[in-house]
């Protein structure tokens, strides 16, 4: 047998594996509260709960909640008596903040660290084999100094961070208070899977 008829199948292999295992995604479904269940995909919905509009989105396996204030009154968004519980069962306290009327508050699910350019030069050390180019002297010695940027990620004091893997649910207690009014409370339960 030649190489080339061996390597043919391994190559087709590779690429439907790719093909496949490429195309898995995750989108979520609200199963509370139940007058409410709806499908959350690519296409953005929106769902009134008074006095707020939520506009849900999945975006690269990750749930986008945007809550806007379509009133004419500031409403406050109570983070100290709201929380998200994740897959584990952990709960996680949120940041309270003002949402004045027609403007929104947005939440990403699970939290996303943000990533900035380190500043200054970076100085590195290693070993390597490798012949002429940038690694002249044979050890990668004469690269010690690095001018691209080096991201790290960056992590919002009072943010928690958690991870939601796999097919489970994340509910939400969220609550809130329109002027003086009495406070009020929402509680959403999501269910992720995979498509």
């Amino acid at each position: 047998m030649s190489r080339v008829q061996v390597l043919r199948p391994t190559l087709l292999f590779i690429l439907i594996a790719a093909f496949c295992g490429g195309c898995a995604h995750y989108e979520y479904d609200i199963t509370s509260p139940a007058e409410l269940q709806q499908h959350i995909g690519g296409k953005e919905i929106v769902v009134h709960a008074e006095p707020l509009e939520y506009r849900f989105l999945a975006y690269e396996d990750h749930l986008i909640v945007q809550i806007f204030n379509p009133t004419g009154d500031v409403i406050q968004f109570l983070g100290e008596r709201s929380t998200i519980v994740d897959p584990s069962g952990q709960s996680h306290a949120l940041r309270g903040q003002p949402i004045p009327p027609n403007t929104y508050m947005k939440l990403v699910l699970p939290p996303v660290p943000h990533y900035q350019a380190s500043p200054g030069p970076q100085v590195g050390f290693g070993m390597s084999v490798g012949y002429g180019g940038p690694w002249r002297d044979g050890l990668g010695f004469d690269q010690a100094i690095y001018s691209e940027p080096q991201y790290v990620a960056v992590y919002e004091p009072g943010v928690s961070y958690w991870e939601w893997n796999g097919e489970n649910d994340v509910r939400l207690l969220l609550s809130f208070q329109r002027g003086t009014d009495k406070p009020f409370t929402q509680q959403w339960t999501f269910h992720r899977k995979k498509m």
